[in-house]
């Protein structure tokens, strides 16, 4: 609990310098603040992860991939 109390993140904006935070209540605020998130970015999620699976079911795909990244970022897979 003194953790969440000393970051910069959460202790300056914690109600009366957090005296009253427990860590009991916290963990479900922290879990609902991390699938908040999680929806906010699902869609693009389920978009990498479909273009994944395209990439990968062709090996001409995953051969034109592997060129793409050596002439883009100079790696050879």
């Amino acid at each position: 609990m003194n953790i969440w109390k000393r970051h910069p993140s959460f202790g300056s904006r914690l109600v009366a310098n957090g005296e009253y935070f427990h860590i009991r209540c916290g963990v479900p605020i922290l879990n609902l603040v991390v699938h908040e998130g999680l929806k906010a970015i699902d869609g693009s999620l389920v978009r990498i992860g479909e273009s994944v699976k395209y990439v990968r079911v062709s090996n001409a795909r995953m051969l034109k991939f592997a060129s793409c990244l050596e002439e883009l970022f100079y790696v050879t897979c």
